[in-house]
C-alpha cells in the first residue's frame, strides 16, 4: 500500500505537458463562399488562438477593430468541404467555441463570422491540425513565400496557370518524417485536391494526395534520413484549372532563417506598406524609409519583429 501511495503522489505532482496551441493575426476574409456586398472590411484585423484540449479544439478569435453593434459570432466548420454552423460565445470582441469530434493529426477547416451594425464580417478560412503546437516551433525547419511556378509542368499542361498572390510554404523535420505545408493565398473558386510530387535522384517521381483544410495543403513524407535532400512541388486544382508551385528542396534535419530567402515584396501579405518600416541595402546600410522611391535591387525590410529580404 505504501508503494502505491508514493506512486500516486508522484503522478499527482508531475507537471502536465503544455497544450498544443497556435496563435496569429490577420486581416483578410474568406473569398470563396462568404464575401457578399454587405460585408464590412477589416482595418486592424483579428487575432486567433487555437488549442487542442481534452474536449476538442478550443477556438478563440478576437476582433482588433471597434465595430459598432457587434452582437453575435458564428463558427462555420468547413472540414472536408462539409458545412456546420455553431453560435460562439461572444465576450466583448472575443468569440470562443470548442469544436469536438476530431482525432489527433486531423486537419480541420473553419471560418468565423462576426455580426456587426449594417452587415457582417468574416475571418479567413483557418486550417489547424489537431495536436499541432505552433508555439513550440522546431529547430529543424525551413519556410518562405513564393509566387513562382514550375516551368516544366506549367508548359506541359494546357489547364495550368501561374500565381499572383502566391503561397507560403514550410518544410520541417518531425519524429514522423518531413512535414510539408503549403498555404495558397489566391482566392480561386473551387480550390481542392492538392497533390504532392516527390522527386527522386534516379529521375522517378511519386505522387501523394495531400490533406486539404482551408487553403492549406499538408503531407508528411517518411523514409528519409538525416542529411538527405527532399525535393517536391505541389499541384493545386481549381475551377477547370491547375497550378504548380516551384520545386522546393529541403535537407532533412536542417534549419533555415526565413529572412535568408528573397521574397516577392508585392505579394508578401505580412508587410504593411502603410506602416513605418526600416529599409537596408544588401550590405546592411540603412537607405530609405520609402520603398517606392528606391531603384530596383535586393533590400532588407524591418517592420516591428518582421524581417524580410525582398526584391524590388
Amino acid at each position: 500500500m505504501k508503494k502505491i501511495y508514493i506512486i500516486l503522489i508522484a503522478l499527482l505532482t508531475m507537471p502536465f505537458a503544455a497544450q498544443a496551441q497556435c496563435t496569429g493575426t490577420g486581416n483578410t476574409q474568406d473569398g470563396e463562399y462568404y464575401s457578399t456586398d454587405h460585408c464590412k472590411e477589416w482595418t486592424n484585423g483579428y487575432s486567433w488562438d487555437f488549442q487542442t484540449v481534452a474536449g476538442g479544439i478550443q477556438i478563440s478569435v478576437t476582433s482588433l477593430d471597434d465595430f459598432e453593434g457587434m452582437g453575435a459570432a458564428y463558427l462555420f466548420d468547413r472540414t472536408n468541404n462539409g458545412f456546420a454552423e455553431y453560435q460562439m460565445t461572444l465576450n466583448g470582441k472575443t468569440a470562443t467555441y470548442t469544436l469536438q469530434g476530431y482525432s489527433q493529426g486531423q486537419a480541420v477547416s473553419f471560418v468565423v463570422k462576426f455580426l456587426v451594425a449594417g452587415g457582417d464580417i468574416f475571418t479567413k478560412r483557418f486550417a489547424y491540425s489537431v495536436g499541432d503546437n505552433c508555439q513550440q516551433g522546431t529547430a529543424a525547419a525551413c519556410s518562405g513565400h513564393s509566387t513562382q511556378h514550375d516551368v516544366f509542368y506549367t508548359e506541359h499542361d494546357a489547364a495550368a496557370t501561374s500565381f499572383e498572390r502566391g503561397y507560403d510554404w514550410k518544410m520541417e523535420t518531425t519524429p514522423q518524417g518531413v512535414k510539408i505545408t503549403v498555404e495558397f493565398l489566391e482566392q480561386w473558386v473551387g480550390m481542392a485536391a492538392p497533390y504532392l510530387f516527390e522527386f527522386h535522384e534516379n529521375g522517378t517521381m511519386n505522387e501523394h494526395q495531400m490533406q486539404w483544410a482551408g487553403q492549406v495543403a499538408s503531407y508528411t513524407l517518411s523514409g528519409y534520413n538525416e542529411g538527405e535532400e527532399v525535393t517536391i512541388l505541389v499541384k493545386i486544382a481549381y475551377a477547370l484549372h491547375v497550378a504548380f508551385t516551384q520545386r522546393l528542396t529541403y535537407t532533412v534535419g536542417s534549419a533555415c532563417n526565413p529572412s535568408d530567402a528573397i521574397t516577392d515584396v508585392i505579394a508578401d501579405k505580412n508587410i504593411d506598406f502603410n506602416a513605418p518600416m526600416e529599409i537596408f541595402n544588401a550590405l546592411g546600410a540603412k537607405v530609405n524609409a520609402d520603398f517606392n522611391s528606391l531603384p530596383k535591387g535586393v533590400y532588407i525590410i524591418r517592420q516591428g519583429k518582421l524581417t524580410r529580404k525582398v526584391m524590388r
